[in-house]
């Protein structure tokens, strides 16, 4: 297949087939990165740093960006298939539509305006201790499961060597 040929293909995929199966891509990308967004979220719970899981959002670009990454590694185990990468440049072609489409979409100031983005106030001495407390109990009830076990499941005994010193 020329590349000619890779790029019609993939013409064809996103501008009628996927388009009229799926709808617009930024729109199902964006609601892709809503339910990506949900599973990491709660798939991080309580091991994230308070406040920075709600910085966790995946929008279209990302969508875009990692479905080429999906690609990518079909790629890297199958790689006399071409249709990851008919895949990789629908994909890459939707990304540049949603990335003109957000420029059209947004009147922003020159960078060198613009405010730097906040920084987040420091924790206090209290608020770090606390933090360990918490990020050592997840280490320790993590560790306790084990394997296929579940959290708060007494430890396996300890293994010792020849020497019964712990290993």
């Amino acid at each position: 297949m020329t590349r000619a040929e890779l790029l019609a293909r993939a013409a064809q995929y996103v501008t009628k087939d996927r388009n009229t199966e799926y709808g617009e891509p930024e729109d199902s990308f964006t609601t892709i990165g809503e339910f990506w967004t949900t599973y990491f979220r709660a798939k991080l719970g309580n091991t994230a740093v308070p406040l920075q899981i709600e910085r966790i959002k995946f929008d279209s670009y990302d969508v875009a960006a990692m479905m080429i990454l999906v690609k990518n590694a079909r790629i890297a185990l199958r790689p006399k298939d071409a249709d990851s990468a008919i895949d990789i440049a629908g994909y890459a072609a939707c990304l540049g539509e949603i990335m003109d489409n957000e420029v059209a979409r947004t009147v922003s100031p020159p960078m060198a305006t613009r405010a730097p983005p906040p920084i987040p106030a420091p924790a206090s001495p209290e608020q770090l201790r606390e933090l360990k407390a918490k990020a050592e109990q997840d280490i320790k009830a993590r560790v306790h499961a084990g394997p296929g076990n579940r959290a708060g499941t007494p430890p396996a005994p300890e293994v010792t060597g020849w020497d019964e010193r712990p290993l």
